[in-house]
């Protein structure tokens, strides 16, 4: 696996943050496939080159290539069914 390129990381930090902010509803794609939805903790930056975010329901950092924002629309119905961890 290559290293990332920290340039690119630090642009798409850049752009998550300024399009969402703390409490973004957001799905997370686990190592096994499922997906867990949740919320952003913190916003977004670079660790050890890679671009990672806290999101509630997760112990540590989560790596922001594994995070898709929802629609409020979306976070909504899910919060309603109970699929939305906060």
């Amino acid at each position: 696996m290559n290293p990332p390129d920290s340039k690119v990381e630090v642009r798409r930090v850049e752009h998550f943050n300024a399009l969402y902010n703390i409490g973004k509803a957001v799905d997370v794609r686990n190592d096994d496939g499922t997906v867990a939805s949740t919320v952003t903790k913190t916003r977004a930056w670079v660790v050890d080159g890679h671009a990672a975010i806290v999101v509630s329901g997760f112990s540590g950092l989560v790596r922001l290539d594994r995070v898709t924002p929802i629609s409020v629309e979306e976070a909504r119905r899910r919060r309603k069914a109970g699929g939305l961890t906060a």
